[in-house]
């Protein structure tokens, strides 16, 4: 039974869910681990090697969300020290992925690069970007908006890389590490290293003239942004403000730090 790798927290969830559903739909899965290192984001480079290069960035990104950053951390050495013992022991692990999320291609890039030269077979989920859900097509910002209802289905899509497909994407996690950009982009369908206010016109796109709820600005530009972290939309807002471009009306409450109001400056 394979190894259920993923991304996010929100992904496991679903196949936990999977697991434990009735009768027929029942997902037949394997020990699910999640890993959350937010790779589209900050320096990348060793992070193949030891993780914990990504420690502080991700600490940084999720400032506002206390001891679950903890938490978090403390289940990705967890996750790492399994792979290791996957590979030791030569089990499959499989990669749950959306090919439009940046940070999840990013996480297969690492994984090839972090087992290069082990027997373990590396398989990928790719999950589809659309579902029908009522008879309406609606586009899926990534494997968190996975419904455990559906898993069951998706085994059979589950492909394995090849051993030059794995040196393929080794050599790639390599590259993007080598250049260490401050963010990894999707364009033109390939995935490449870009300056940290890449995103910023959808951001700018989304903000009335008037004063906005920092929620409301970026729900409606990661609509336009599939796969993309609302953890970094919002550092770039903070960054805006730092450089005088967005003032504060409003600042967020603790509990809600998306809570807050702006405007232009």
């Amino acid at each position: 039974m394979a190894i259920e790798l993923t991304f996010g927290d929100s992904a496991a969830g679903a196949l936990q869910c999977a697991r434990h559903l009735p009768g027929a739909a029942k997902a037949d899965l394997g020990e699910v681990r999640p890993l959350t290192l937010a790779l589209d984001i900050g320096r990348i480079g060793g992070a193949h090697r030891d993780i914990e290069c990504r420690r502080a960035i991700l600490y940084a990104l999720l400032a506002d969300y206390g001891g679950a950053v903890a938490d978090m951390w403390a289940q990705n050495r967890q996750t790492v020290q399994r792979l290791a013992q996957a590979a030791a022991d030569r089990e499959p692990i499989r990669a749950w992925i959306s090919l439009e999320a940046p940070d999840e291609l990013c996480g297969l890039l690492w994984l090839c690069a972090h087992l290069p030269a082990t027997p373990t077979p590396i398989q990928v989920l790719p999950v589809p970007a659309w579902v029908r859900k009522e008879e309406v097509l609606q586009r899926r910002r990534g494997t968190g908006e996975l419904d455990p209802a559906e898993v069951p289905a998706l085994l059979g899509d589950t492909l394995t890389l090849s051993a030059i497909e794995r040196q393929a994407a080794a050599h790639r996690w390599h590259e993007l590490a080598a250049q260490d950009d401050p963010l990894r982009a999707l364009v033109n369908g390939r995935l490449m290293g870009v300056p940290a206010d890449f995103y910023d016109f959808c951001l700018l796109r989304a903000m009335p003239d008037g004063p906005f709820v920092e929620a409301q600005v970026l729900g409606r530009a990661l609509a336009g942004l599939p796969g993309v972290s609302d953890w970094w939309l919002h550092q770039r807002l903070l960054d805006m403000t730092a450089a005088g471009a967005l003032l504060w009306v409003r600042p967020a409450t603790g509990d809600h730090p998306y809570s807050g109001v702006l405007r232009r400056a």
